[in-house]
Parts: structure tokens; sequence; C-alpha cells
């Protein structure tokens, strides 16, 4: 006799970090968009009449967002590549 039907168990396996792929993918995009929030807010306010030194201190704000990010998305870059299994 033939044994009894075994059903194959699922096994759900989802795709393992889907932020840090996210991030690895569409990071660079993602900080110049962001880093550049401060910039725009600071023009924004100028033209709602505060004074121009705004301008200044939305650039360095956005420069430094910018710079801040950009490196985080390198770090994640780097961990993505080196300790995460493929």
């Amino acid at each position: 006799m033939s044994e009894p039907f075994q059903p194959v168990p699922f096994v759900y396996s989802p795709k393992a970090y889907p932020v840090l792929a996210f991030l690895v993918r569409y990071g660079q995009p993602v900080a110049w968009l962001v880093g550049l929030v401060p910039l725009l807010v600071a023009v924004l306010l100028f033209f709602y009449g505060f004074p121009a030194w705004t301008l200044l201190a939305g650039a360095g704000a956005s420069s430094v967002v910018i710079g801040l990010l950009l490196s985080y998305v390198e770090l994640v870059r780097v961990i993505d590549d080196t300790l995460l299994p493929k």
C-alpha cells in the first residue's frame, strides 16, 4: 500500500530588512530631497518678509543635513554589502 498524502508545509519567508533594501536603492535621491527641505523653507520665509540671513542659514542647514544623510546612506550600503547575508 502507499503512504497517506503528506502536504508540503508552506514556509513564508519575507524579504529580510526591507528598509535597508529601500535605502540602498533609493537612498541618495531621498537624502537630497530631504536635505533640500531646509533651503526651501528658508526661501519661503524670505518671501514672507524674513531677513536675507535666513537664506544663508537655510543653505547652511541644508548642506549639513545633506551631508549627514548621504553619510548615513553610505553606512547603510556598507552594512548591506558586508554584514547582511545574501
